[in-house]
């Protein structure tokens, strides 16, 4: 019916009336400049792509739903069958159904970047199956402009959908087909780009619906309502639909969020393919003396560790980690009856390699791990590269859906490079989308998608389905409808079900119905599955708590249950129980258990006025001493550091006579305990905030075993001066040392930085200086400065820079030639130039220069020599100079960014533009924040975890800190990345060329 013009897309489209409306277009390309375009190669050598397949482009077009389906290959008896294909659907990134059996899509059209004039694109499509066959007939449009949709779900008659900056309920009320004006329910900051937002709202057991964070949530808020703005950086999201109550809950996904039948919440990110949230944020801000600041746990390898096996490799962004995870999502557990050998195992996508894994999930203790299945081989794989598989869900019909995206080019636009985004049309594949199906194998007889039912009796009767969709939705129900009619039946399954899952599913409905009763929940205390008892012990803990039968038998769970999650959950409970029984349970559970992290985090949490006692406890047990075992010192190391914060003298009194009783002195755990209650007195109430302190001015309750811990500390001196004991005895014992002030410890840091020393002990005794008045250290390291070795002059110059004084008489010695300026490493000679106080702005910029703001021309510059390629052997000296205290490769270096081992087949100039240009796109997880301290450093890293009452970041050259809030004077982000503008003030053009050779190598 006509033509389009539209030259700032570069397309023409034709549209023709026919019983469905098409759009299709037509790709104009000047006649001269490419005679073959499907040969992008060929004219892509100026972009760093090059014909021989070392960098791969996608596929120049897409294939056919129809073809692309006969690109998948499938591990084990089953198939993968096409349910819908543009251009019913396009840009899925979710699929739900609602409890009249329909299938609604979420379409993020305006990925990756939404039109700068015009509507919104995402919107969310009906789809229906007219014949049966399992295929979809027809679409249309349920709701439309909105704001970058990516997560449904079914709730009221009506769906909860995520948007950018708000989570929207939509419903139709008149019966039209289309949704009404959507009501926000909250709004939430903005984030950075929209692959960060809320996200993946799925339904708990509990009755209450989680959300992710996204990675870039920060605040939200209901809707006209900004006082009660809730922060949750970090945090995962939990909204009560009864109370409309929203609060923070552990877990820190990104885009994908699963449940168990136990309701057992997973989340990933673009890295972390599998993530558990372990411990809840109510047991983790129990005992402020804990230190407990996260309760996620990556139950499988991460980072370059998690590998994948795609069938065919094409260039993105993520080459940089080719071969790995880079852009997980779209986590699911199969929880589905249609192919029961998939029962109960978890899937990730992985858009970047066109493949779905598959995992097992098995017990680890108190948590759990991903065991991937598969040899080498993935579940799903397509050698379609425009393939984007994003999101998996569990259907009416008991099979596994995947949302295909569909996209030639997948990565977000602001993480291309300039030239590269410029020259390929980045949306290419917006109007295609597939969903799939999969089967065993064979087929089978299809299952016809049915409404749940209405009457209240047949939905308690639906709990008993094996397909989770049926019981979840018939759950949902019971408790919107709120018919008190179904309780008898209720009951009955609770008692009686079939199936352990039909029982929790029961109790949790009676809880949302208000009419579970005690009893019931102390039967399924009893339960021979732990995945019933996980659910009865919240049930109890959260509707009676403080019963002395339910304490019972928590109590003897923690002594005695054969399910170590479990015992994790029933000794958290353990906190309002301070008797006798209770510590000595607790305390044989830690002894059984040192090496399970969340065992002692648990028994932590659970003993605010304990630790000390355990502790006590512990040191008393002779094969405790004797026969150690991995974990025994961290778990030392914790427990006195949780009782020197707490400072109660009693407490503290019981360990030091552990200490004096001891029939050896000098021996590990002495050294263990003595450093944690050393770290812990500086967060206490009492006035000695360190053991050399405590030594030296004792209160009156400790005078007689204070002889005991002088002598500890004096064997650690000896220790520490001995070349001939092991490293890791004579790092052990720094930190005691350290303790006896900076008078003492000047003699010895000069002997330990000799040449001579391990590295490792040169490096920990320049950091051991780092509390110590920084003017003098400064004056000690200027003092010797040209008989300082490599590692000593790199620890001493982090040291000078982290304070605001001597930092400026450090510049000043660079501007008089005392002090090369070249050493002054190029991260902190960004923070420097961008440094608030207009004395050491000026002396920075006049000693480093001023980067420039023009990133694209700086990199033009560096572009040709490059291209041409370096020495790689030389590209690692660089390497170690510049990169090496950020990040990790072939095993040197430090993580603190992301680890490049991994580096394939990105090319030279999208590395280039990384390096030169790292704030092109940041995400919140790599921006730099500034934390100023009050002994009066100033600390730049990462955050990587965050409580109530301390922050841990990850600094330069690898090392992590928590900080106590109280000790923090301010904290404020950067905005930035952690790794530094103008890299070409350190790395010339040559070194560039070498570097990036050593990068690819």
């Amino acid at each position: 019916s006509g033509t389009k013009a539209m030259p700032a897309e570069g397309f023409i489209c034709l549209q023709t009336e026919s019983a469905e409306c098409w759009l299709r277009r037509f790709e104009l390309w000047p006649l001269g400049e490419f005679k073959e375009p499907w040969k992008v190669a060929e004219r892509s050598e100026d972009l760093g792509y090059s014909p021989d397949g070392s960098a791969i482009l996608p596929r120049r077009f897409a294939l056919s739903a129809e073809e692309s389906l006969k690109s998948w290959v499938v591990d084990g008896d089953f198939e993968i069958e096409l349910v819908a294909s543009e251009p019913l659907v396009c840009d899925p990134v979710d699929v739900v159904w609602d409890d009249r059996g329909r299938m609604f899509v979420a379409e993020m059209r305006d990925y990756p970047l939404p039109p700068e004039h015009g509507p919104l694109l995402s919107r969310i499509r009906l789809l229906d199956d007219k014949d049966g066959d399992g295929k979809m007939d027809t679409a249309i449009t349920w709701a439309d402009n909105l704001d970058h949709v990516q997560g449904l779900l079914p709730m009221r008659g009506g769906l909860l959908a995520t948007t950018r900056n708000a989570i929207l309920f939509l419903e139709d009320k008149d019966g039209d087909g289309k949704a009404d004006e959507p009501t926000v329910l909250f709004r939430s900051n903005d984030p950075r780009h929209n692959q960060l937002q809320i996200s993946a709202p799925r339904w708990g057991l509990d009755n209450a619906i989680y959300l992710n964070n996204g990675l870039d949530g920060k605040e939200i808020y209901p809707e006209g309502n900004e006082d009660a703005k809730l922060k949750f950086g970090r945090m995962n999201l939990r909204y009560d639909p009864a109370s409309k109550a929203m609060r923070a809950v552990t877990g820190r996904g990104q885009f994908g969020a699963t449940q168990d039948d136990w309701a057992r919440r997973f989340f990933c990110s673009n890295r972390n393919p599998d993530m558990f949230a372990v411990m809840e944020q109510t047991a983790i801000k129990r005992n402020p003396y804990a230190g407990i600041t996260d309760g996620v746990e990556d139950i499988a390898p991460f980072g370059g560790a998690a590998k994948v096996y795609p069938l065919q490799l094409t260039h993105t962004t993520a080459d940089a980690h080719a071969g790995t995870y880079t852009a997980a999502c779209g986590i699911g557990v199969y929880r589905g009856d249609l192919v029961p050998q998939l029962s109960g195992n978890i899937f990730t996508c992985e858009p970047t390699g066109q493949l779905v894994t598959r995992s097992s999930l098995e017990a680890n203790g108190a948590s759990l791990k991903a065991v991937r299945i598969g040899d080498k081989k993935e579940f799903l794989a397509s050698r379609d590269t425009w393939s984007r598989p994003v999101n998996t869900r569990n259907g009416p019909d008991g099979a596994l859906y995947i949302c295909d995206m569909y996209r030639q080019i997948i990565d977000h636009a602001r993480f291309m490079p300039e030239e590269y985004t410029k020259t390929h049309y980045m949306r290419a594949g917006f109007d295609q989308g597939r969903i799939y199906r999969i089967v065993p194998k064979g087929g089978g007889k299809k299952r016809k998608i049915q409404a749940l039912p209405r009457k209240a009796g047949d939905l308690a009767a639906l709990l008993e389905s094996p397909n989770a969709w049926h019981r979840i939705g018939a759950q949902r129900l019971i408790v919107e409808k709120q018919d008190k009619s179904v309780i008898p039946a209720l009951n009955k399954l609770v008692s009686e079900g079939k199936t352990p899952q039909s029982q929790v599913h029961a109790m949790w409905a009676l809880q949302g119905l208000g009419s579970l009763k005690l009893e019931q929940v102390q039967s399924l205390l009893q339960s021979k599955e732990s995945g019933v008892v996980d659910n009865a012990i919240q049930a109890a803990t959260l509707l009676f708590a403080g019963n002395a039968e339910v304490h019972k038998t928590l109590l003897a769970f923690v002594s005695q249950h054969n399910s170590g999650r479990v015992q994790f959950l029933a000794a958290i409970e353990m906190a309002d129980d301070q008797s006798a029984a209770a510590t000595q349970a607790l305390t044989a559970l830690t002894l059984k258990n040192a090496a399970d992290e969340w065992i002692r985090k648990a028994v932590l949490s659970a003993s605010e006025n304990r630790a000390g006692k355990i502790l006590a406890a512990l040191l008393r047990d002779k094969d405790f001493i004797s026969k150690a075992k991995p974990g025994h010192a961290d778990l030392v190391l914790q427990f006195a550091t949780a009782a020197g914060a707490r400072g109660d003298l009693g407490e503290l009194k019981e360990v030091l006579l552990a200490i004096a009783n001891a029939d050896k002195k000098g021996a590990w755990w002495q050294y263990a305990t003595v450093t944690g209650l050393s770290n812990g007195l500086r967060r206490s109430k009492l006035k000695q905030k360190s053991i050399a302190a405590l030594v030296a001015s004792p209160p009156e309750e400790l005078k007689a075993q204070i002889p005991a811990v002088k002598e500890v500390l004096d064997s650690a001196k000896t220790l520490l001066k001995d070349r001939s004991r092991p490293v890791a005895d004579r790092l052990a014992a720094l930190p005691l040392v350290q303790q006896k002030g900076i008078a003492e410890m000047l003699p010895i840091v000069e002997n330990l930085i000799d040449q001579h020393e391990p590295v490792e002990i040169q490096k920990a005794a320049c950091q051991a200086l780092s509390r110590f008045d920084r003017n003098v250290v400064a004056d000690f390291f200027f003092k010797r400065w040209k008989e300082l070795g490599p590692t000593p002059r790199r620890e001493a110059l982090a040291l000078i820079s982290a304070n605001g004084k001597t930092v400026m008489r450090l510049m000043e010695k660079m501007k008089d030639g005392e002090i090369s300026a070249s050493l002054m490493d190029p991260m902190r000679r960004w923070a420097l130039a961008r440094s608030k106080d207009p004395a050491t702005h000026k002396l920075a910029t006049e000693l480093f220069g001023q980067a420039s703001g023009d990133r694209g021309k700086v990199i033009a510059e560096y572009k040709p020599l490059v291209a041409k390629g370096g020495d790689a052997e030389a590209g690692r000296k660089v390497f170690e100079t510049n990169c090496v205290v950020c990040h990790r490769k072939d095993g040197k270096g430090v993580e603190v960014g992301p680890d490049i081992t991994d580096v394939k087949i990105k090319p030279a100039v999208a590395l280039l533009s990384d390096i030169l240009d790292p704030n092109r796109m940041v995400e919140e997880r790599w921006s730099a924040y500034t934390v100023q301290v009050k002994d009066g450093r100033t600390l730049m890293g990462l955050v990587s975890n965050e409580s109530t009452d301390a922050v841990t970041l990850k600094l330069m050259g690898g090392i992590v800190e928590t900080v106590p809030r109280s000790e923090i004077i301010k904290m404020e982000t950067v905005g930035l990345s952690l790794m530094p503008v103008g890299l070409e003030g350190a790395i010339t053009k040559e070194q560039m060329a070498d570097l990036i050779q050593f990068l690819k190598k």
